[in-house]
């Protein structure tokens, strides 16, 4: 994994956590998994717009069912 800005992904690592974000990670291992390597092209960039896409869009659903619920 390229990590081109070093004190934001420590920064993100010590915040949020490795375990927390490794989940994001797992789909970016090439196969067999259980090596722990990342594909081709993959960045600490690309870990966090997952996470943070996947995070807002679990937030979003959420509301919007509670909300149709509450109709």
């Amino acid at each position: 994994m390229e990590i081109t800005d070093e004190e934001k992904a420590l920064h993100y690592l010590s915040h949020i956590g490795y375990y927390r974000l490794s989940a994001y990670m797992y789909p970016l291992l090439s196969i067999p998994k259980e090596q722990h390597l990342f594909k081709q092209g993959v960045t600490f960039g690309k870990v966090m717009f997952r996470a943070y896409n996947t995070d807002n869009q679990i937030i979003i659903d959420t509301v919007l069912v509670s909300y149709e619920i509450c109709r």
